[in-house]
C-alpha cells in the first residue's frame, strides 16, 4: 500500500506538525489564528462540535459543520459550498479532542489543499480572552 503524506502550507506564523497514518496534518495557535481573524484573512473556520454546543459557544467567525464520521463531513462540507483551495481552519472543544484531526485527514484526502487544525480548541481560545459568540 502506498502512501502518500499531504503536506499544505499556512498563511500565517509558525505551524506545528502532526503525523498520522494518512496524512501530515498543520496547526496553527490560537495567537496565530487570532490575528487571521482579526486581519480579515481569507479563510474558513470549522468548528466541528454539535450544534448544540456550537450554539452555546464557539469562535467568532466560525462556522458549524458536525463531524460525526468521514463521509458524512465531506457530504456536508460539499452541501455547504466549501472551496477545496481556501484555507480551511478546524478545531473542536480542547487539545484532548481528536475530531479536528480526523475532519482534517477527511479533507486532505478528498482534495482539500489548504487545511490547518487549531489544536487548543474553544476552551483554550476561551481562556486566552479571545472573542466567540454569543458573548
Amino acid at each position: 500500500m502506498n502512501k502518500t503524506k499531504l503536506l499544505v502550507l499556512s498563511f500565517v506564523g509558525l505551524i506545528g506538525l502532526t503525523t498520522t497514518a494518512a496524512a501530515t496534518i498543520q496547526t496553527i495557535s490560537a495567537a496565530d489564528l487570532n490575528t487571521a481573524i482579526q486581519n480579515g484573512a481569507t479563510m474558513k473556520l470549522i468548528d466541528v462540535r454539535s450544534a448544540t454546543a456550537f450554539n452555546s459557544r464557539h469562535i467568532f467567525s466560525a462556522s458549524n459543520i458536525y463531524y460525526s464520521s468521514a463521509s458524512t463531513f465531506i457530504t456536508a462540507c460539499k452541501n455547504a459550498g466549501l472551496n477545496k483551495s481556501v484555507e480551511t481552519i478546524v478545531y473542536g472543544q480542547n487539545s484532548a479532542d481528536t475530531t479536528p484531526n480526523s475532519a482534517a485527514t477527511a479533507l486532505m484526502n478528498n482534495g482539500y489543499t489548504h487545511v490547518l487544525v487549531y489544536q487548543g480548541g474553544l476552551d483554550e481560545w476561551v481562556s486566552l480572552g479571545y472573542q466567540t459568540l454569543p458573548f
